[in-house]
């Protein structure tokens, strides 16, 4: 009878150990953050869930400068963002126009959070709005081409270290000829 007792005394400490252990995992795989270690095309290639708003990405990356002393850099620069806007536009299409269409109606159907997502659905709105107010004034207006190319910059950690060292040597440039047409 004891041993019955105890056989049944561990079953249940066993399976209240194991359904913490299955609570703990569900936990980590929903507040997965191991893309901040990761490059763009690492993140797409692993599929990682990217639930985390662009707030969230932000906050990240300032916390990022703060330690490494570096500094902040763009919402576009940040690998997870770019990772991202790739998954997004790789489920999209673009008309004779050059007009985006999504296929994807929510964050999920995507592997991102939902704030991402509505993030890009503002962003493409916006331009197909400059394309098609273009296309009411009969002006030409070139519209970004999805294409192999754009999506390899996207992942592209190196063209985008080059851009964000031009914008920052541009930025210097500027400031000393508006300082010398002060003086």
């Amino acid at each position: 009878m004891k041993i019955m007792k105890f056989i049944a005394l561990l079953t249940l400490v066993l399976l209240g150990i194991t359904s913490c252990m299955n609570e703990s995992s569900k936990t980590v795989s929903t507040k997965d953050d191991s893309f901040k270690f990761m490059t763009a095309k690492e993140i797409v290639e692993s599929g990682v869930s990217l639930n985390v708003t662009v707030a969230e990405l932000e906050d990240m990356e300032r916390e990022s400068v703060s330690r490494s002393g570096g500094d902040e850099r763009p919402l576009w620069t940040i690998p997870a963002y770019r990772a991202a806007h790739y998954r997004f536009v790789t489920h999209a299409k673009q008309n004779e126009n050059g007009i985006l269409i999504w296929t994807a109606k929510r964050g999920a159907d995507l592997n991102m959070s939902d704030d991402l997502f509505n993030a890009f659905v503002r962003e493409f709105e916006s331009v197909n709005g400059w394309i098609q107010e273009c296309i009411e004034k009969g002006e030409k207006c070139e519209p970004i081409w999805i294409n192999e190319e754009y999506l390899s910059n996207v992942l592209d950690d190196e063209l985008i270290e080059e851009r964000l060292n031009f914008l920052k040597e541009s930025r210097v440039m500027i400031n000393k000829r508006i300082k010398s047409l002060e003086q």
